[in-house]
């Protein structure tokens, strides 16, 4: 009986063990990407918001500026410059992190981000959706939800 419950003690302290480095390991990961992502998002946001793309090209994904250069894209801006001009915005929050690869070498690590702002025209919420890169971050999507635009 008493070996029984050894096991059982050894079974237990190393599965405590393993949570206790798997969430230091998450909270090491979420604040490495803290470190990074929220500054670039705070430098992106005037630039996002003045709905001009050669103010903020060079933040995006080849793949989102090739989207947002298209016709299509360019009436999504023109419809999101509605809300007016940036006021304010708050600290970004962080939503989560994924990390992906693939047999041809791509994927990365992807950070999605909430910010609260203030527009001329009412509130918003932006989610960004960055993408990793050598010098820092991308984004790789944006969506701004408002109910703003309910209202036109």
């Amino acid at each position: 009986m008493k070996k029984f419950l050894k096991i059982v003690g050894v079974v237990v302290v190393v599965i405590i063990t393993t949570f206790a480095i798997l969430a230091f390991l998450m909270f090491n990961s979420i604040s490495d990407t803290n470190e990074k992502a929220i500054p670039f998002i705070e430098e992106s946001m005037p630039l996002v918001t003045t709905w001009n793309m050669d103010n903020f090209g060079e933040l995006l994904t080849p793949e989102t500026l090739q989207n947002l250069r298209s016709e299509r894209g360019q009436k999504v801006i023109t419809s999101l410059s509605r809300i007016g001009d940036l006021k304010s915005f708050k600290k970004p929050t962080f939503v989560k992190s994924t990390s992906s690869a693939n047999s041809e070498g791509t994927g990365g690590k992807t950070a999605i981000y909430t910010v609260e702002a203030e527009f001329e025209n009412g509130q918003g919420l932006f989610t960004f959706t960055l993408l990793e890169s050598e010098s820092g971050y991308l984004i790789h999507g944006i969506h701004l939800n408002s109910d703003f635009f309910m209202e036109q």
